[in-house]
């Protein structure tokens, strides 16, 4: 590819990736914020429910490896194939807005953010060949903040208009869908080459990374820690909130707010921050910084007492999430050779949907027999553990420099 191409396909990456990213913001909201309100407010949905609704995603983390050697194997360009996830996940929730009854609800959600989840592995390869190493971490970044402006707005309306009208929340995952269609119609226009079959084609020659690369190996159990320690906690934050059995019986505005909201604005302040870092710092000590932002907000958060302590330490987390989605889609860019990032990225969302779909079913464990402050203290040590266990790993010279 010349310069030129190259730094056309460059641009026309960034413009579209900007112009979707608020669009994905509407369905993050509904993902993490107002799928659990719907199940708690309007069907009253037992606690299992309420963690499969909340592992749905990770369940579609956990086939990634298999979707991308199929997809590698048809040979179909990435774009194109996100753009057929993204109408499948429209028409899921669709029939989940439109179809009443929790259990339709339930099964529609859960297929649409099956789906929605394929697609982690082929953004990152799309960065990987698209974008320079130095200037991918901040134009990332910048995406994802404008995921989260969108999202802020998203559940700030949704938020109010659901405090005053419950019977609404069709509209909410109606509005979804339209954004899922109209961001993958915006993907659909990014170059993209097919993934490389001889590197991604087998499920299995994927896993074999496990055993193959030592160090990759190792980051992922790293991961594994920090991750299901951070993941416990996402569906408890707004179980707090909601349930009166813990004493704070929040509006749906003021759970929108603490649990979407405020974290997205922080994620949006800090995003380039950490998007530059990115580019510029040892990867560890990148990453352990954001670990000590996590740790904070965990221990805010489960020992407030009233709305600014939560706030503050969902704010802490906003500051964690800003570095943490950009670390989770881009880390394995650090270690991997170009025509097997794809295949990194796979079994990194593979183990990531593990421990997904078990951290809800764990959290709402501890949560039932124990107390949020115990919860707090539970992932704060895990994240803990991971971060010094990540130090053995700084010595590597693969992580001293970007592939």
């Amino acid at each position: 590819m010349s310069r030129h191409a190259r730094v056309n396909t460059q641009q026309l990456t960034y413009n579209c990736d900007r112009l979707r990213a608020p669009f994905f913001g509407v369905l993050e909201a509904g993902w993490i914020t107002f799928g659990l309100l719907v199940a708690i407010r309007v069907y009253d949905a037992p606690e299992s429910v309420k963690a499969i609704l909340s592992a749905a995603g990770f369940v579609g983390l956990l086939i990634n490896t298999f979707s991308i050697a199929w997809i590698a194997r048809k040979q179909w360009q990435p774009s194109h194939t996100i753009f057929g996830f993204l109408l499948a996940t429209a028409a899921f929730l669709l029939l989940a807005a439109c179809w009443p009854g929790m259990w339709p609800f339930a099964l529609f959600f859960i297929l649409a953010r099956v789906l929605y989840s394929q697609q982690s592995p082929l953004a990152t390869h799309i960065y990987t060949h698209n974008y320079a190493p130095h200037e991918r971490g901040s134009k990332v970044s910048t995406a994802f903040m404008l995921i989260a402006v969108g999202g802020t707005a998203a559940s700030m309306i949704g938020g109010n208009i659901l405090d005053q009208h419950i019977d609404l929340y069709p509209l909410y995952f109606i509005t979804m869908a339209l954004s899922a269609i109209i961001a993958g119609l915006l993907i659909r226009m990014i170059p993209s080459t097919p993934l490389s079959i001889k590197d991604t084609a087998s499920p299995w020659q994927n896993l074999s990374l496990l055993w193959h690369d030592r160090l990759f190996a190792w980051m992922l159990f790293c991961w594994m820690l920090m991750g299901f320690g951070n993941l416990i906690t996402v569906p408890l934050r707004v179980e707090v909130m909601a349930n009166p059995d813990y004493g704070i019986n929040a509006s749906n505005g003021q759970i929108a707010t603490i649990t979407f909201v405020i974290p997205s604005i922080m994620r949006i302040l800090s995003g380039k921050i950490w998007g530059m870092l990115f580019d510029r710092m040892h990867f560890i000590t990148w990453r352990i910084l954001i670990n000590v932002c996590f740790v904070i907000g965990f221990l805010l958060f489960f020992y407030a007492g009233n709305l600014i302590l939560l706030g503050v330490g969902t704010a802490f987390l906003g500051v964690a999430m800003g570095g943490g989605f950009l670390a989770w889609n881009l880390w394995v860019t650090r270690i991997a050779p170009s025509a097997k990032v794809s295949a990194y990225m796979s079994v990194h969302t593979a183990l990531t949907g593990i421990r997904g779909v078990l951290a809800p079913f764990v959290g709402y464990l501890l949560l039932t027999h124990t107390t949020p402050q115990f919860v707090a203290w539970v992932c704060s040590t895990l994240v803990i553990v991971a971060s010094i266990l990540f130090v053995f790993a700084r010595r590597s010279s693969r992580l001293q420099t970007q592939i």
